[in-house]
C-alpha cells in the first residue's frame, strides 16, 4: 500500500503533461465504468461510484467526516477546502486500473487509491475489491488529506505531507468528525523494531529528504519505514510530551500556508535550524509510545452497550459491571459490527471481549449520557473507552435508538 501512494507524486507530473487525457476528456467505451456508475449524495464532494447503496453511504459519510475535520483542523489558515471536488470509487480493481489508464495516462498497478491533478482539475480515486471497507475508507482519508494539502500548502515537505496523511488514515470515524491521534499496537511494535535495528533516519536527514529520493525508495520497495517515521514524527509534534510541541507545529503549518519555505516556517515555529536538537526528544517519545488501538476499542464498546440495552429491554437487572459481563457471556450475546469499524460479529464469550488491549492502559466503563457512573435504572447506558491518550471515546444512544461515537479531547 505504501508504494501506490508515493507514486502519486510522479503521477501528478504525468497527468499534468498528458492534457489530451486529462480528467474527464478521454473517450469512453460503451461498457466503460462511467456508463455504469452513478452520483451518490455527499455533502462536500461529488461522489461517483458503482458500489452498492449501503457501501456508497459509508464512503459518503467518511468523505464528509474527512472534509469537516480538515476544515476544523486548518481553520486558522488562509484559503478554504472547496466543496464539490470529484471522488471516484470503484467496486473492482479492474475498472479502477482501466479508468486511471484512460483518464490519467498512468500505470496504476499495485495502487489502492490516489489523488490526481491535471491542470485545474482534481480528483480522488480508489477501489474496494475484496478488501475490508475500513481499508478503503482509510485510503480515501489519506489521499483526501493530500488533496487538502495541495490547496493549502505551496511547500509542504514530503515527511509532513505523508505523515499527516498517515495520521488521517489511522483516524477513527466518529459522529462529530474523525478521532485523530490513534496509535496502533502494530505501529508501536514496528517502531520499536526500527529503533533496535537503528533503521530510523536521523531527523537532520529525514526532514531534508526530497520527493525524488522518497519516490526512488518507494520504487525499490524500501519506503515503508519512511511512512512509519513520518507518521511518528507528526504524532510527536502534535501530541508528544503532553502536547508541548503542538502550538509550534500549527505555527509551522501557518507559515507554509503563507508561502514561507518549510525551512523558514520550521525555524520561526521552533527557533531550530539544526534538527538534531529535537532528535533525542523524538527518540524518547518513540521509545515510550503507548498504543490507543481505537479500532479495537469500538467493537468492544458496541458489544457492551448493545448487550446491556438488550438485558434492560428484557427486564434483566445487574448490580455491577462484573455481573453484566457474566450475564452477557452466559447468554452468548453477540453484536454485528458495522463495516466501517471492521465488520463481522463480536461475541461476549471472546476472551478479551470487554477489555481494551493491555498495552493501551485503557479501560471500558458504563455511564449515563453525561459520563456519570451507571445507575441501575439507566435504560440505555453509554460506554466510555477511558484513560487513552491523546483522547477518549464515548458511545452514547440517540433519541431514535441508534448509537453514535463522540470523541473527547
Amino acid at each position: 500500500m505504501f508504494a501506490l501512494r508515493s507514486l502519486r507524486l510522479t503521477w501528478l507530473a504525468v497527468a499534468a503533461a498528458l492534457s489530451c487525457t486529462a480528467l474527464g476528456s478521454a473517450q469512453t467505451r460503451a461498457d466503460a465504468w462511467e456508463n455504469r456508475a452513478r452520483q451518490v449524495s455527499c455533502r462536500n464532494y461529488t461522489l461517483i461510484t458503482d458500489l452498492p447503496d449501503a457501501q456508497a453511504k459509508d464512503v459518503a459519510d467518511n468523505l464528509d467526516q474527512l472534509h469537516d475535520t480538515c476544515t476544523e483542523f486548518f481553520a486558522a489558515l488562509r484559503g478554504r477546502i472547496p466543496t464539490g471536488e470529484q471522488v471516484c470509487v470503484f467496486a473492482t480493481q479492474e475498472d479502477y486500473n482501466d479508468w486511471v489508464h484512460r483518464r490519467i495516462g498512468a500505470n496504476p498497478t499495485g495502487s489502492a487509491g490516489m489523488f490526481v491533478q491535471a491542470g485545474n482539475k482534481r480528483a480522488l480515486v480508489a477501489w474496494l475489491g475484496g478488501q475490508p471497507m475500513h481499508r478503503l475508507l482509510g485510503t480515501l482519508r489519506h489521499e483526501g488529506f493530500h488533496h487538502a494539502a495541495a490547496l493549502l500548502f505551496p511547500d509542504l515537505p514530503v515527511w509532513a505531507n505523508e505523515g499527516i496523511a498517515e495520521m488521517f488514515e489511522r483516524a477513527v470515524p466518529v459522529s462529530n468528525g474523525l478521532a485523530l491521534g490513534n496509535v496502533r499496537s502494530s505501529d508501536v511494535a514496528r517502531l520499536q523494531q526500527a529503533i533496535n535495528r537503528n533503521a530510523l533516519t536521523p531527523l537532520n536527514d529525514f526532514f531534508r529528504m526530497a520527493s525524488d529520493r522518497w519516490n526512488s525508495q518507494v520504487q525499490q520497495g524500501t519506503a515503508s519505514t519512511n511512512y512509519l517515521q513520518a507518521w511518528a514524527t507528526v504524532q510527536f509534534l502534535l501530541y508528544g510530551d503532553g502536547g508541548r510541541y503542538k502550538g509550534g507545529f500549527l505555527t509551522f503549518l501557518d507559515g507554509l500556508n503563507r508561502g514561507f519555505s518549510w525551512q523558514q516556517a520550521f525555524a520561526e515555529a521552533y527557533n531550530v535550524r539544526d534538527y538534531a536538537v529535537i532528535q533525542q526528544h523524538f527518540a524518547n517519545f518513540v521509545r515510550t509510545m503507548k498504543p490507543t488501538d481505537l479500532e479495537q476499542a469500538v467493537p468492544r464498546m458496541i458489544l457492551l452497550a448493545e448487550g446491556v440495552r438488550a438485558m434492560r429491554s428484557q427486564g434483566i437487572q445487574a448490580r455491577d459491571e462484573a455481573s453484566i459481563v457474566m450475564a452477557l457471556k452466559n447468554a452468548n450475546f453477540t453484536s454485528t459490527i458495522p463495516d466501517r469499524y471492521g465488520g463481522g460479529t463480536f461475541s461476549a464469550r471472546d476472551d478479551d471481549a470487554f477489555e481494551l488491549p493491555h498495552e493501551t492502559g485503557g479501560r471500558l466503563f458504563l455511564c449515563d449520557r453525561n459520563g456519570r457512573p451507571l445507575r441501575s435504572n439507566t435504560a440505555r447506558p453509554c460506554v466510555i473507552a477511558a484513560d487513552l491518550q491523546p483522547r477518549e471515546l464515548m458511545l452514547r444512544w440517540k433519541d431514535d435508538d441508534s448509537w453514535e461515537l463522540i470523541v473527547d479531547d
